[in-house]
């Protein structure tokens, strides 16, 4: 029993070992700059840390384009004081381990992007950094912890578009007080739930430029809003739900909140029902490339043009007057045949 104990201790050491040791970087290429101009292009050969390959040069922007790293290691990218950039673009990255991005104190700006196997982000990953733009677009990420982006004081906007989500986690964004765009298009995502923003509230300001509220969900599979989905939130700037499959539209769903921009077109709603006055909230509503009911979409057009909305519908009313110019011309075409089929028949008989 002790010699199993023992050499089960052992395999774990050594497991361990081999996670604390990893190689994060070999061969790899990494670019420098400063204020837009190259500094360096360094080829790392093997190394466990970024910081122990670069350069004795001023840089404020590195990038590692076309690479392979399949795991960012722990400590790998970690205590380099003035790095305000980071792109790592196409490089075969598979998993960020926490801990990754230690001590970077002036990073702003990161983009981790087109890394087809990386489709998980863990916990402690980026929690705590001072990251302004966070990019993490064009991966397969499908599964992302619910405190994941939690406590990212200067987290302005974070960008998970063309991966392969299919929750929205009302977690998400726990003290993030600045957080002002979300962009989540192009994904799988086929329900918003209750106080899907809750952590969204609250008047946000850069310096003396009030910040508002922009949700980017366009392309995705929504079919259900639930009815608390925007509850808590008094102020959204762009609010784009197009390309989705909403079939239905409850007319309380945004009657608090006062949004500039809303996008529902190339939906699937066909009518809408209710007070009018409670669902056209928005400065500006793109309803086009629905099935609409021509009936229904005439109201909408007459009551927004009473009302003084601005709701876009060109193509969708070009569409209705096309049917009724073809209804029209099927019944002029008729008619026409109805009376040569009667001047026949009387031409027969004064024969």
């Amino acid at each position: 029993m002790l010699l199993k104990t023992f050499l089960l201790c052992v395999l774990l050491y050594t497991a361990s070992a081999r996670t604390r040791s990893g190689v994060t970087f070999k061969n790899v290429v990494v670019r420098g700059y400063s204020m837009f101009t190259s500094k360096f292009n360094v080829t790392i050969n093997s190394a466990n840390t970024l910081k122990d390959k670069l350069p004795k040069q001023v840089f404020d922007k590195l990038e590692i384009v076309d690479s392979e790293i399949p795991v960012l290691y722990e400590n790998s990218i970690s205590d380099i004081d003035d790095l305000d950039e980071l792109i790592l673009n196409n490089d075969g990255i598979t998993e960020i381990q926490p801990g990754t991005f230690k001590n970077v104190p002036q990073l702003r700006k990161l983009v981790i992007t087109h890394n087809q196997g990386l489709e998980e982000i863990k916990s402690g990953v980026f929690n705590r950094l001072n990251i302004a733009t966070m990019d993490l677009s064009k991966n397969s990420i499908n599964t992302i912890a619910s405190s994941a982006f939690d406590d990212m004081p200067e987290l302005l906007n974070v960008n998970l578009a063309d991966n392969q989500l299919k929750i929205w986690d009302k977690n998400w964004f726990a003290d993030t007080p600045l957080l002002t765009r979300v962009s989540f298009q192009n994904n799988h995502i086929s329900e918003i739930p209750a106080r899907a923003f809750r952590n969204f509230r609250g008047e946000k300001q850069f310096g003396s430029v009030p910040l508002t509220i922009n949700i980017v969900l366009s392309n995705n599979e929504i079919k259900t809003i639930h009815e608390d989905a925007f509850k808590g939130l008094d102020k959204i700037n762009n609010l784009w739900l197009d390309g989705n499959e909403i079939d239905s539209w409850d007319e309380n769903l945004l009657s608090k909140v006062a949004v500039k921009d809303l996008r529902i077109d190339n939906n699937r709603l066909q009518c809408l029902s209710g007070d009018l006055k409670n669902i056209f909230v928005a400065a500006t509503t793109h309803i086009d490339g629905n099935p609409w009911d021509c009936g229904c979409l005439k109201n909408i057009d007459l009551w927004a043009s009473q009302h003084g909305k601005d709701v876009i519908m060109y193509y969708s009313k070009m569409n209705c007057d096309a049917e009724r110019i073809d209804r029209k011309l099927k019944d002029l075409n008729h008619l026409l045949k109805e009376l040569r089929k009667n001047d026949t028949e009387e031409a027969g008989d004064q024969e």
